[in-house]
């Protein structure tokens, strides 16, 4: 037994020996994935088997608590309150909420979470000064959210401005007839061909003084070979042996 147990070499240590720490690594990340995955399942599956009546306080507190990182849970929301309650409309709305998703008394597999944000809540508006200051922090909060909606709006009407004199320029061109708009588009794509044909003529010129230049030949045929690559293509290297003559 003590062979079978330590001596066929396929212990922790001899797997490790023979399959890596990488290896072995890899084959852990996928087991806790997998894992993952199936206790995903099952919750779902939980959250599906419960009922609506009690699922829907669940869902409703912790679409209200969940925010991103850098915003701040309206904690009023959560509590179903408007803000200006006092402490005892405050003590009935929390439990009133807890009630329905205390997780002793709501299958739900997330009532816990739902039960935790409840009692995050009353524990920061019940008392007086961290109430105080989360009022502060919510109300920059909102004014925050307030003014990158009014920025989002001055771009959307600038974009829109945009548009619309682009538009007013085209229904002037075509005003004077289709040919003619077609005549002027032509003509402004021909300019812009031509301006880049310009332009990669003098790249080649330049590229060819600088071949010319080169007195070894071990050095222009690299360079030759460079010229071969996608960036300047096969064409090119031919016409500069072209003019390079024999």
């Amino acid at each position: 037994s003590k062979n079978v147990k330590g001596g066929s070499g396929m212990g922790k240590g001899g797997l490790e020996q023979q399959l890596g720490p990488e290896v072995l690594a890899r084959l852990q990340q996928a087991r806790a994935e997998k894992a993952s995955v199936l206790r995903e399942e099952q919750l779902q599956r939980r959250r599906d088997s419960t009922p609506r009546s009690q699922a829907r306080p669940v869902e409703a507190i912790l679409r209200l608590y969940r925010t991103a990182e850098d915003e701040l849970p309206d904690l009023y929301r959560v509590l179903g309150l408007r803000g200006r309650e006092g402490e005892a409309a405050l003590k009935r709305a929390y439990r009133g909420l807890a009630l329905l998703v205390h997780p002793d008394k709501n299958p739900h597999p997330d009532a816990q979470e739902a039960f935790d944000a409840l009692q995050d809540a009353f524990a920061t508006l019940a008392q007086p000064d961290l109430r105080s200051q989360y009022d502060l922090d919510l109300l920059r909060a909102r004014k925050a959210r307030r003014w990158s909606a009014r920025k989002t709006v001055k771009t959307l009407r600038a974009l829109w401005t945009n548009a619309r004199s682009e538009w007013e320029l085209v229904r002037r061109d075509l005003a004077q007839g289709p040919g003619k708009w077609m005549a002027l588009r032509l003509r402004e794509g021909g300019a812009a061909l031509k301006a880049s044909a310009a332009r990669r003529w003098g790249a080649f010129g330049a590229w060819l003084r600088h071949l010319q230049r080169l007195s070894s030949p071990g050095d222009r045929l690299l360079l030759l070979h460079e010229a071969l690559a996608p960036s300047l293509g096969p064409l090119l290297a031919l016409a500069a042996l072209h003019s390079l003559g024999p």
